[in-house]
């Protein structure tokens, strides 16, 4: 007999942190506002139905998913996502106490930012974009002086920009960020 039992649900997170940005706590909250089928949002974030038909095009509810999240469909789902429906996305394991113990070693995002060391890397490489797409990756992913991320929509109100402009001045950003380059900044503390 194992020690603990942990137990595993999958969801789509890009889904709901999509969600979350466009300032929805809940799956109905969005399916009300948007008119969507809550049963088949349920089953696109628990990953039991695919957004893709079968000549390859997206479902139609796939398609005002994206548009309700001022998103590309795209951007909802990974190449696998789309295709692999999965029967079940709960599952059990049973570890030992040392088990437990080594799969609690990674950190979380949260606990890096908290890493003095890495916050400075952060800012660090945030400081070489100009002023303003600075402050919107700031705003979008809750970086200080602001404490909770912002939507799309909320940074390009404050911007007077669409939302597809901060989408293209954040993903922008974020493959700055990535640029084999600055990979170095990262490394140096522990970071991939």
């Amino acid at each position: 007999m194992k020690d603990y039992r942990i137990e595993i649900t999958v969801r789509n997170n890009r889904i709901i942190e999509m969600m979350r940005m466009s300032g929805f706590t809940t799956a109905a909250e969005l399916c009300r506002a948007y008119r969507l089928d809550p049963v088949i949002v349920g089953q696109y974030i628990n990953l039991k139905k695919s957004p893709l038909l079968k000549t390859g095009g997206w479902n139609a509810t796939a398609l005002k998913l994206a548009d309700a999240l001022y998103c590309l469909p795209g951007d909802l789902w990974t190449e696998i996502q789309q295709k692999k429906v999965l029967k079940t996305n709960c599952t059990a394991i049973e570890v030992e106490e040392q088990e437990l113990i080594g799969l609690a070693r990674p950190q979380t995002p949260l606990q890096l930012l908290e890493n003095k060391e890495v916050k400075n890397k952060i800012y660090e490489v945030l400081g070489t974009f100009d002023i303003r797409n600075e402050d919107i990756i700031k705003m979008k992913f809750g970086l200080s002086p602001y404490f909770r991320g912002h939507s799309l929509r909320e940074i390009g109100n404050k911007y007077n920009i669409s939302v597809e402009r901060v989408r293209q001045i954040k993903n922008k950003a974020l493959r700055r960020m990535r640029h084999p380059g600055l990979k170095k900044h990262f490394e140096s503390v522990g970071v991939e």
